[in-house]
């Protein structure tokens, strides 16, 4: 078995036919396809419990995933996600949902997790209780 057989045999959901899965392996490395089908797995999923089509990505609907997962993944995983499905999504030929609302969404996140940072100005083995 090939790496693009067994990218379009795990490609196969209910909702992803062979072909789109071939679409997305034209001009793209194995690992970067296989990721890319993963996050494509799990958006599809999301969007079949909550009743919506999974393509074309709209903004809304990724705010709302997003917002879904309450903090529970960081922030280079988000970003991953959004780069993968924005990927797939032109890769179908679809414009690109990314937007001011996504770049809002972003930053919100990222402030988020600055937050949860300690900064103490000290090395982490002399941190002085108070």
């Amino acid at each position: 078995m090939t790496d693009k057989t067994k990218l379009v045999a795990i490609s196969r959901t209910d909702d992803m036919s062979a072909l789109d899965a071939l679409k997305l392996l034209r001009f793209r490395r194995y690992n970067t396809a296989r990721s890319q089908l993963r996050v494509t797995s799990v958006w599809s999923a999301w969007c079949a419990r909550h009743g919506l089509t999974p393509f074309p990505v709209t903004a809304v609907d990724v705010e709302r995933y997003i917002n879904g997962l309450n903090g529970s993944v960081k922030m280079a995983t988000i970003s991953h996600f959004i780069a993968c499905l924005s990927s797939v999504n032109s890769s179908l030929g679809f414009p690109d949902f990314r937007n001011v609302l996504i770049k809002a969404l972003v930053q919100v996140w990222r402030a988020r997790e600055n937050e949860k940072k300690i900064v103490t100005g000290q090395a982490l083995p002399f941190l002085i209780s108070d």
